[in-house]
């Protein structure tokens, strides 16, 4: 809150959607490698094509668990409401049903995910009519729908109706460009999902009055306006940095300048374009920023790293970058709730844990997240994951003379590791000298079991650079993403306390504060940190890189996001 303000309820943020790689498909295709290999054929025309390999793999829209991620994922970066793209006519009704199941039974452990609506254009008409016959008017998923000004939403034209399904709905029209377009006209109900900066907004009661603002991390190949594009030109080739999110970056200045009821993203992941083949005395005439001929395969709205406008993580270039810049910017525009500090706390590791309930604050995490994953994907692919295993559900920490406690409670009986390895055990990651480069993925602490002791072992983990470019997008993203050697250093052993479902320990102030960590001295009060972030994980190696905190086993919290144990600002510890 004090660097972004205090939460704003009214703002809403919606997400593009995107359904169509649901369904079975026996060919995969993907541009990245196409392009990286001369001798790697095309796909037929009109053949689907991936620019790039997502960070969970050529999936199917229906795969339960990447249903349940986007969910987890979405909720976290405050996302309010998932608009699918029906566009094109089709409305993919098994692939819509299969989230919405999967929504409903995620509701009824305690999760909030996103509302839902529906974005139609071609064959409208016929599209919201149908869409109306068979979610809307039977009641279907009723928690689920988004509804604005007091009625279901859905971004469309309400012509050509009947007047029931047309009184039915709030309509506002949507499509790319507020000019010279005429569809957008003066901007009354109408919601963009793609502008040029700086973007128009559309406005209901007011014109002075903003509604709603679309922002774009890209826009399209055949326009050469990519990730990079900003200040009015796309950057040459040498110059390009689809990672860096400068499109994205200047897209949420506008939407924080105009302060809309509602910013519209564009979008989570679309993946997927159709093989085109140039045509004479036809457009387009260019792709990705170099002529085309006759003959020449080109594709409308996604090509490679740079061309394409994805925010869900990619395994590749630009990795998870646009995900946590839009948690950023998400955060910017809809506020935050202030940090409460960690209290002073009298705890004993006896793994009784009496004295940990009335401590606050209490951290939470989603119940049924761990990863347990059985799906086919595109091509001859089939993802299973089995890592899931504690499903970590509170966190709590509190200071005490000897240091920080920290406390973490499961929703079933902890289970132990079949192979009784406790590598990925129940680990306790720690950031207390607030520099994201010391350790893997910022965590410089690691707290683990030892075997099948009631103790942990506590090492001190130091990022090695040797041999890393850090001055090229790969290196620097290496360094703060756990895809680097690591040096580790046993600092001691403490007790640890542990139950039916859950465990307890005690890091020391001397293995807390970063001079300490290298020399063992036990710091003044003064030097000791005034604030520790930290995540729990189950079933992910301490060793593994961003994908699987995000991915993998159940991480508390989620990914890159972190716990923060804040100390108040007075003498004491």
């Amino acid at each position: 809150a004090d660097q972004v303000g205090p939460p704003r309820p009214d703002k809403v943020v919606a997400m593009f959607y995107f359904l169509w790689q649901g369904g079975r498909h026996a060919s995969l295709y993907d541009i990245s490698e196409i392009l990286a290999d001369p001798d790697r054929p095309w796909g037929p025309r009109g053949a689907f094509h991936f620019w790039g390999e997502p960070a969970l793999g050529y999936y199917r829209t229906e795969d339960p668990y990447v249903i349940r991620k986007h969910a987890e994922m979405l909720s976290a970066a405050g996302v309010d409401v998932i608009v699918f793209d029906v566009t094109n006519g089709l409305t993919y009704d098994t692939v819509w049903q299969a989230l919405c199941d999967e929504f409903i039974r995620l509701r009824g452990l305690g999760w909030n995910p996103p509302k839902i609506a529906f974005l139609a254009h071609s064959h409208s008409e016929r599209v919201v009519q149908h869409l109306y016959e068979v979610l809307y008017k039977p009641g279907r998923y009723r928690q689920l729908w988004f509804r604005w000004q007091g009625k279901p939403l859905v971004m469309s034209s309400d012509r050509g109706l009947p007047d029931e399904t047309a009184a039915f709905f709030t309509f506002r029209e949507s499509w790319a460009w507020t000019k010279p377009n005429g569809w957008f006209g003066d901007g009354r109900h109408k919601w963009p999902w793609l502008d040029h900066y700086p973007q128009r907004f559309g406005w209901s009661i007011n014109p002075d009055t903003p509604e709603q603002i679309a922002v774009c991390a890209a826009q399209h190949p055949i326009s050469a306006i990519g990730r990079s594009f900003h200040d009015g030109k796309e950057p040459p080739l040498d110059a390009r940095r689809p990672e860096a999110g400068w499109c994205f970056a200047e897209q949420w200045r506008r939407a924080h300048e105009v302060d809309p009821a509602v910013v519209f993203v564009t979008g989570w992941n679309e993946w997927i374009a159709q093989r085109f083949l140039k045509e004479a005395n036809k457009a387009p005439s260019q792709l990705a920023g170099k002529p085309l001929a006759v003959g020449d395969t080109y594709f409308v709205d996604q090509y490679d790293a740079e061309f394409s406008r994805d925010i869900e993580p990619a395994r590749n270039l630009p990795w998870d970058n646009y995900y946590w810049q839009l948690v950023a910017e998400i955060r910017r525009f809809k506020g935050a709730r202030s940090l409460e500090p960690i209290r002073q706390a009298a705890i004993t590791v006896d793994g009784r844990f009496d004295d940990w309930q009335a401590v606050a604050p209490e951290y939470r995490d989603w119940r049924g997240d761990p990863a347990r994953r059985d799906f086919s994907g595109w091509g001859n692919n089939h993802y299973r994951d089995t890592s899931g295993r504690n499903d970590i559900v509170i966190a709590k920490a509190a200071r005490c003379d000897q240091g920080i406690a920290f406390f973490a409670a499961t929703a079933d009986a902890l289970q132990l590791p079949a192979d009784g390895r406790f590598d990925d055990w129940m680990v306790l990651r720690l950031d207390a000298d607030d520099d994201p480069t010391t350790g893997p993925l910022g965590c410089e602490i690691c707290v683990r079991r030892r075997n099948d002791t009631p103790q942990a072992v506590v090492e001190y983990c130091r990022v090695l650079t040797d041999g890393i470019d850090l001055e090229t997008p790969e290196g620097a993203f290496a360094v703060r993403s756990g895809m680097t050697p690591v040096e580790r250093r046993v600092l001691g052993t403490v007790p640890l306390g542990v139950g039916e479902r859950a465990l307890e320990v005690v890091v020391p102030w001397s293995y807390l504060a970063a001079p300490a960590a290298e020399s063992g001295d036990v710091p003044n009060v003064a030097d000791r940190p005034k604030r520790v972030l930290f995540q729990w994980s189950d079933g992910i190696p301490p060793e593994d890189d961003w994908r699987a905190y995000m991915y993998s086993g159940d991480a508390a919290p989620l990914g890159r996001f972190r716990y923060v144990a804040i100390r108040r600002n007075d003498s004491k510890p």
